[in-house]
C-alpha cells in the first residue's frame, strides 16, 4: 500500500490516499476492508468529491475542476471520465494532469485509472447512466466514512457516551429527554 494510506499501519481514520489505491494496484482492496467500504461506495466517494469543488494548486499543484457544475453533487463527474477525450497537460511545475479536448475540464491519473481497471470501469460506467445509483451509493460509503473514526482505543466507543452524534440519512427522531 503506498505510503500515507491509512490503512498501512492498520489505522481506522479515513485518508483520501487509500482511494487512488482501487485504481492502481488493487491494494485498496485491503485499505477499504479496514474500513469496510466496497469497490463501489470507495468509486463513489471518489466521485463524489471530484464531482464537487476544484483542485487546489496552492496545495496540491493541479488546477482546474472535474465538472462544469462543481457546486453540485451529481454523476457529472463520471459522464465526464467516460465520455471526454483526455490529453497530457502540464500542471504547476513536473506535475502532470489531463485535459479534456476542447473543454476546461481535467482529471488526474488516478481517475483515468479508473478506465483501465474493468472492475472499477464498470463501476464507473454504471454511475454515469444511474444519477440515483450513485446518490444512493456515495451517502452510503459517506455515513460509513464519517462514523469510521468513532472509536476511542481498543477498550471503548465514543458512540457508546451520552449524547454521542452518529452521522446518518436516515430521520432521526428529536430526543425528549
Amino acid at each position: 500500500i503506498q505510503r500515507g494510506c491509512c490503512c498501512r499501519s492498520g489505522a481506522v481514520a479515513v485518508h483520501l490516499s487509500c482511494l487512488p489505491q482501487l485504481a492502481t494496484d488493487r491494494g485498496g482492496e485491503r485499505c477499504n476492508g479496514v474500513m469496510g467500504l466496497a469497490e463501489r461506495e470507495t468509486v463513489a466517494l471518489m466521485g463524489g468529491g471530484h464531482s464537487l469543488g476544484m483542485m487546489h494548486p496552492r496545495r496540491s499543484g493541479f488546477t482546474g475542476s472535474w465538472t462544469a457544475t462543481p457546486t453540485r453533487l451529481n454523476n457529472e463527474y463520471f459522464r465526464n471520465l467516460m465520455d471526454e477525450r483526455w490529453v497530457t497537460h502540464k500542471a504547476e511545475g513536473t506535475r502532470v494532469q489531463y485535459k479534456a479536448l476542447d473543454k476546461d475540464l481535467y482529471m488526474l491519473q488516478t481517475d483515468l485509472s479508473m478506465r483501465i481497471d474493468p472492475n472499477l470501469e464498470a463501476i464507473v460506467m454504471e454511475y454515469a447512466s444511474d444519477p440515483a445509483t450513485f446518490v444512493t451509493e456515495f451517502v452510503r460509503g459517506w455515513e460509513m466514512m464519517m462514523n469510521a473514526d468513532r472509536f476511542d482505543g481498543p477498550t471503548s466507543n465514543l458512540c457508546d457516551a451520552p449524547g454521542a452524534a452518529v452521522f446518518t440519512s436516515e430521520p432521526v427522531e428529536p430526543s425528549t429527554q
